[in-house]
């Protein structure tokens, strides 16, 4: 299906532009009905914050991103790609990066 296609896509381009990030990426790939996901592991030794606190300046920063909050208590981010395009993928990119720095 292209729409889950694009949306591996998506989640592709957030892996290459987090490689500098203290953080662990991992794609959890479509089973053809369901969406992949975007796991975001954050690396307690190099992380100032916890993924709750980045999820909440995510979410209280601009553009607000919301992050799913699933697995915060794992110290995870999760990402839906369901609703990206290429112009929220690049800000999402953007606020992503800034906050994992």
């Amino acid at each position: 299906d292209r729409e889950l296609a694009d949306m591996s896509r998506d989640c592709q381009e957030i892996m290459n532009a987090l490689r500098p990030c203290p953080v662990q990426v991992q794609q959890i790939p479509s089973d053809g009905q369901t969406y992949p996901l975007l796991e975001i592991t954050l690396d307690p030794s190099k992380m100032k914050r916890t993924a709750l606190e980045v999820c909440r300046a995510l979410r209280h920063g601009k553009p607000s991103v919301q992050m799913g909050h699933g697995q915060l208590a794992a110290g995870k981010l999760v990402v839906n790609p369901l609703h990206l395009n290429e112009e929220r993928t690049a800000a999402l990119i953007g606020r992503l990066r800034a906050e994992l720095v």
